[in-house]
């Protein structure tokens, strides 16, 4: 059985990143988060990250935590 990947969440985060001109790399280094752990929100591997992450990625692409929380389900 494979599991199923829900990619809204990370297609989303993965449109910031773009808009911004930016890297899996470059966004990683500037948010202090893992360029693996940017990859696995953008493609789905991971759908639940944390507070913390969803901060500092969106300080990183200049957006409102809360616009990125509601994209994400949490309000």
């Amino acid at each position: 059985m494979t599991a199923v990947k829900d990619t809204s969440i990370g297609l989303y985060l993965k449109s910031l990143r773009k808009e911004k001109g930016l890297t899996i790399k470059q966004a990683a280094e500037i948010a202090d988060v893992s360029g693996a752990h940017i990859s696995r929100l953008e493609t789905g591997a991971r759908v639940h990250p944390k507070l913390d992450t969803l901060t500092k990625l969106s300080n990183t692409y200049e957006v409102e935590l809360e616009e990125v929380l509601k994209s994400c389900g949490y309000m």
